[in-house]
């Protein structure tokens, strides 16, 4: 399962032989963990050495071409109401903001939402052009001031970025890139903030989230041209020093990505139950091959739990 992993959801892999490999136990898996699309791409198209069954091909085919018309529904959605506003500055991070910078096709990763950041100040306002142009309130989004929907595409209008601290946000908004393909009002995190700010949510979601975020993680690292001290430096000025050690230390595991020299410094004591917690968090796959997936689980939120325990005194010595 985690060669399966390696192997299909890259951008542009490179075929190896995989007898006896359980394909379409990790194909079935893939769908939910909104990795369906890129998995069926790859083997219709860049792998067809791969000799899975047609019907399974077709299945992940159909996904991929659903994501595709779907994510062209939403761009073209959000392009059209926003492009008219002028004068603001609204930051697009996570779903968006992740499958436009980092994927060459629109259909490799799913978007089923969009998140924006907003000032405070402008956040009631931007609203109420939204619900005049046709959106309305729905299920709250989690951290989300509104979370509102035209039907069709869900959006999350955010007065912070969850799990950060107010102050912070005026960097956020200093160093956002512009997007004008969205509109004059449109910026989004760089790659940088993006890889933080998904550290947060996987800390904060105790890694219950899906696998998809994993693989843009991996393509920040491998496109973006991140450097160590910078990454360090910004996880300590935002207080999270402990939940990017952890989830370096499961990225570098699950793509066998040499991440020491960015991972930011934590107590000896947090670093090995990270590290004990990675361990058992890349083993869940091959535990799952072997039908042992409910045991694993148990032993992964275990391991977590042990983690979690310990973070109020990783928080306080971060903030020192």
């Amino acid at each position: 399962m985690l060669k399966l992993l390696r192997l299909l959801t890259q951008l542009r892999p490179r075929f190896c032989p995989m007898p006896n490999a359980p394909l379409e136990l990790f194909a079935e898996w893939s769908i939910g963990q909104g990795l369906g699309p890129l998995v069926g791409h790859n083997l219709e198209y860049a792998l067809p050495q791969l000799q899975a069954p047609r019907a399974l091909k077709d299945k992940l085919l159909s996904v991929f071409q659903g994501t595709l018309a779907d994510n062209t529904l939403h761009l073209m959605n959000f392009k059209n109401t926003l492009t008219p506003l002028e004068g603001r500055k609204l930051v697009l991070f996570a779903n968006l903001s992740l499958a436009e910078a980092l994927y060459p096709h629109v259909g490799f990763r799913p978007l089923l939402e969009i998140s924006v950041l907003c000032a405070q100040e402008d956040i009631e306002g931007f609203a109420g052009y939204l619900r005049a142009c046709g959106y309305e309130e729905e299920a709250p989004f989690a951290h989300a001031a509104y979370g509102l929907s035209n039907g069709y595409t869900p959006l999350g209008l955010f007065g912070c970025l969850p799990g950060l601290n107010p102050s912070l946000m005026p960097l956020l908004f200093q160093y956002a890139l512009p997007k004008p393909v969205f509109g004059p009002s449109l910026y989004s995190l760089g790659l940088e903030d993006n890889l933080l700010a998904l550290c947060i949510r996987q800390y904060g979601e105790a890694y219950a989230g899906p696998w998809v975020d994993w693989v843009d993680m991996r393509e920040i690292f491998l496109s973006a041209g991140i450097q160590p001290q910078s990454l360090r430096a910004k996880a300590k000025q935002w207080g999270i020093a402990h939940a990017v050690f952890a989830s370096l230390a499961v990225l570098g595991r699950l793509f066998e990505l040499e991440l020491r020299d960015f991972q930011p410094p934590c107590p000896p004591e947090w670093e090995a139950l990270a590290n004990f917690w990675a361990e058992a968090f890349v083993g869940l796959l091959e535990e799952m091959a072997q039908g042992r997936q409910a045991l694993a689980q148990e032993n992964l939120q275990q391991a977590f739990e042990a983690m979690a325990s310990k973070a109020q005194v990783v928080f306080a010595m971060e903030r020192e």
